[in-house]
């Protein structure tokens, strides 16, 4: 049975459910502005993550949304 789960901005999550391999989409949204700081989404690992590019969405706004799945080989 698959489960749709949506936890924004939630970067603890992120970190411990990535170990398991159990998310299966992720939606970073970029927005326009430039604060020369902040935390990091991905955990630092010797392990490299690959995730595939699955969509982008433009907003008017300036909003950007990527859709990545993970999956593929590493470069």
């Amino acid at each position: 049975m698959a489960v749709r789960f949506s936890s924004p901005a939630s970067r603890t999550l992120v970190h411990a459910l990535m170990p398991h391999s159990l998310i299966d989409e992720y939606r970073p949204m970029v927005f326009p502005v430039a604060i020369g700081s902040g935390r990091r989404l991905f955990p630092e690992t010797p392990d490299k993550t690959v995730l595939q590019l699955a969509a982008t969405q433009a907003f008017d706004s300036g909003v950007v949304v990527h859709t990545y799945r993970p999956g593929g080989s590493p470069r």
